[in-house]
């Protein structure tokens, strides 16, 4: 997974991409806030960003806040370096983007605990946004089909009205040509034919797609 440093101070900035790198991160190193920034801004950018609070031209805290404004970007969970520990300073934090804390020390073993609780909870993340992307491709493909089926069923309702107009005009004619009691013979098989044809739009009428 590509992960962004960004810290002004090349000693701990060159610690941190050593051990990352030793486990496996692919390290994008950004010396201060407005390189950092622009690490973050492409479509390939890093979704784990470890930021020093303090950096110039922009701190960790410009940096939170104008990630979590853009909607436009991915996931980005950030790791806020930072060696403040007032509750206020922790609430500030929190309140601009931050998703957890690390005070600068060399306790690497700790570091990259962290890290890798980010890493997962990435990783769910991107699993959640695809299955929703699967879900809403599937609800497209249902309504399409729906649509499909609503179309089908008004054809099959036409050419049935249209089947049973033609019916009783030819009953009408065997009325005229053959008598009343010598259609009545006839009459039973059409009687028949449009109770049959009524039951078929009657079915087609109560389907759940046709709602």
């Amino acid at each position: 997974m590509k992960i962004l440093i960004a810290d002004d101070e090349p000693t701990y900035s060159a610690l941190l991409q050593a051990v990352l790198s030793a486990s496996g991160y692919d390290v994008v190193v950004a010396r201060d806030g407005r390189e950092a920034w622009e690490a973050l801004t492409p479509e390939d950018a890093p979704q784990l960003a470890v930021l020093d609070w303090s950096m110039p031209r922009m701190d960790g805290i410009d940096i939170c806040r104008r990630a979590r404004e853009d909607v436009r970007k991915r996931f980005l969970y950030i790791l806020l370096l930072t060696g403040r520990n007032r509750e206020e300073d922790l609430i500030e934090a929190t309140e601009a983007g931050a998703d957890d804390f690390f005070t600068k020390t060399f306790n690497m073993s700790e570091f990259l605990l962290r890290v890798n609780a980010g890493r997962r909870i990435i990783e769910l993340q991107n699993q959640l946004s695809e299955a929703g992307e699967n879900v809403a491709a599937q609800a497209v493909e249902i309504e399409t089909a729906t649509a499909d089926l609503e179309h089908a069923g008004d054809l099959f309702t036409g050419k049935v009205l249209a089947a049973m107009e033609s019916i009783a005009s030819h009953a009408k004619k065997l009325e005229e040509i053959c008598g009343t009691e010598q259609c009545r013979f006839y009459s039973r098989d059409i009687y028949e034919i449009i109770r049959s044809t009524q039951r078929s739009i009657l079915t087609v009428q109560k389907s759940p797609f046709n709602e």
